[in-house]
């Protein structure tokens, strides 16, 4: 038996960029996009915090370190989907 697929919500932080343009289908997205990214790199996800242009949470892999996930919201200035541990590694993009 599959362990449940957490339910991913969009931060209240997060919905003033249902103005922008292509916001509203980013963040209908992001669900989906934080669960390709927990898949590809087998975190398991722990609360949002408190991000104002990206979705940001702390996570665990596999191998029981401490990540942090960021998707950001794409635009010219923003970064692209990332995981960061303390160590300073960085995971390959998804999505």
């Amino acid at each position: 038996m599959q362990p449940a697929k957490p339910r991913i919500e969009v931060p209240p932080t997060l919905t003033w960029l249902v103005d922008e343009r292509g916001g509203r289908q980013w963040l209908e997205a992001l669900p989906s996009l934080v669960s390709e990214c927990l898949a590809r790199w087998q975190l398991h996800i722990g609360n949002p915090l408190q991000g104002n242009v990206s979705f940001v949470a702390r996570a665990i892999t596999a191998g029981g370190s401490e990540v942090i996930l960021k998707i950001g919201f794409p635009h010219p200035d923003s970064g692209t989907k990332q995981a960061r541990s303390s160590s300073g590694t960085v995971g390959e993009p998804c999505g």
